[in-house]
């Protein structure tokens, strides 16, 4: 049998001399590697602190809808209560929410970041912004509510069609009921009789008048005017704005990420130089271990 010849490195000792060599003939890479790892460390948290914002707030809102008629809406004589006119009718409220809550995700105000929820069970919306500086969010709640009246005009916009056809349909009630009550009046021979018919065709044709004009309001109604009847039909209202906070983890100081960035550089380029010292060694050992050994006289 031959003995294997021991290496240098069966003494697990380590003096300060050997580590000091270690160091000069690896300090290159060693330095090249910690220098990396730091400019790396300080572009990352430079392009963190340039996208992700400083500030925050939260905003709870609700979207009441309140029964409205136009200036010039009279009551039907067949109508019991609110509106049978109204925009509102065939919009669904939480629908609105649900709309209220993809179009703020997807079109947040500039000068933010929004992102919402809808609250099912209490029908509010939790809004989220966020910002590089404390001065955007100062009245972020009233541009918050600008875009939602943006949506909620057109919700209304969609929505009058039906509007109109109802409007439209009572128009056409008043005039059947106008000509039954003059071909009534024009044959009555009861003068106390006919004049309560007098009185009832003038109040339905004030009404009529009214519904008339406000189909032709309705049938010509864009821009601020609209945007006005939705919030009017949809009033927004802020149940709890939080205060503006600085938000945590917009990270360490450069020095800090400097610091560490360094120590992992050097930690990972010490373990590569150690292990590329040692390479050579296992690569020997390995050789010497697969070849075949002389069988001993």
């Amino acid at each position: 049998m031959t003995s294997v010849d021991p290496t240098p490195y069966e003494d697990d000792e380590i003096s300060l001399v050997d580590i000091f060599r270690f160091l000069l003939r690896n300090g290159r890479f060693i330095l090249a590697t910690t220098i990396i790892f730091t400019v790396g460390g300080l572009l990352l948290n430079v392009s963190r602190q340039t996208t992700a914002p400083g500030y925050s707030q939260t905003l709870t809102l609700t979207i009441t809808p309140t029964p409205l008629r136009l200036p010039s809406w009279l009551q039907h004589p067949s109508s019991t209560n609110l509106i049978a006119n109204s925009p509102l009718q065939s919009i669904s409220i939480n629908q609105i929410y649900v709309d209220a809550v993809a179009f703020l995700n997807e079109n947040p105000p500039t000068d933010f970041q929004a992102q919402a929820t809808h609250d099912t069970t209490n029908q509010r919306l939790d809004i989220t912004l966020t910002a590089p500086d404390r001065d955007r969010l100062l009245n972020a709640d009233e541009a918050v509510i600008t875009t939602i009246n943006t949506l909620l005009a057109e919700r209304t916009a969609a929505a009058l069609p039906t509007t109109l056809a109802n409007l439209d349909r009572q128009i056409e009630q008043f005039r059947t009921v106008l000509t039954r009550l003059e071909t009534e009046i024009a044959t009555e021979t009861n003068p106390l009789r006919q004049a309560a018919l007098e009185t009832e065709r003038a109040r339905l044709v004030t009404q009529l008048i009214a519904q008339e004009q406000d189909y032709a309001d309705l049938n010509n109604l864009e821009g601020e005017a609209l945007l006005t009847l939705s919030q009017e039909i949809f009033p927004i209202l802020i149940l709890d704005p939080s205060e503006i906070t600085e938000s945590i983890g917009g990270g360490r100081s450069p020095l800090q990420i400097a610091i560490l960035s360094m120590i992992a550089g050097f930690m990972v380029a010490t373990l590569a130089a150690i292990i590329r010292e040692q390479i050579p060694h296992w690569r020997a050992e390995l050789a010497a271990a697969t070849q075949p050994q002389k069988p001993s006289e």
